[in-house]
């Protein structure tokens, strides 16, 4: 089943476009309507592992001529901000989550049971379906900006 929810939103400026586009890949907190049901329904409700309200405190771009692009769907569903590879980030003892993680930063199992949890072909769906859209998107976006400006700032936030 597909969905029809795109897995990224774009917040356009709404004052003269500088050449500045900011990425939120993990405020969404959707999960698609052919997956929710493989996860426990009680951590779901309350996705952890998420930005909270960060495409809010970086609602001030558009009227500073900035664009926006953010996550709908929950880092839990495919996290954005990974290696399709599934290269891991960090190697400092912490719980590493992975591109299509199963479970939270604290160990907690987000599937229902292992048998739902996602396959070499559901993860390879999911880099089609949700991971790979929104990096195109971004791409394209950034060319569009390049386009206009001789510098562009491309920022993943939240900015550390």
């Amino acid at each position: 089943m597909k969905e029809n929810c795109s897995p990224y939103k774009i917040v356009l400026p709404n004052k003269k476009k500088v050449g500045i586009l900011l990425s939120i890949p993990h405020c969404g907190v959707q999960f698609p309507t052919d997956l929710k049901s493989s996860y426990n329904s009680e951590i779901i409700q309350k996705p952890d592992d998420t930005d909270w309200f960060l495409e809010k405190l970086y609602d001030f771009a558009p009227s500073l001529g900035i664009t926006t692009i953010h996550a709908v769907y929950s880092r839990w569903v495919i996290d954005l901000n990974r290696t399709p590879e599934n290269i891991s980030l960090y190697n400092d003892g912490r719980i590493i989550t992975s591109l299509c993680p199963t479970t939270n930063f604290l160990g907690e199992k987000l599937y229902l049971n292992t048998s739902l949890e996602p396959n070499k072909n559901e993860i390879d769906r999911r880099l089609k379906n949700y991971f790979q859209p929104y990096h195109q998107k971004i791409n394209a976006l950034l060319k569009e900006l390049k386009k206009e400006f001789d510098k562009v700032i491309f920022m993943g936030c939240p900015f550390y």
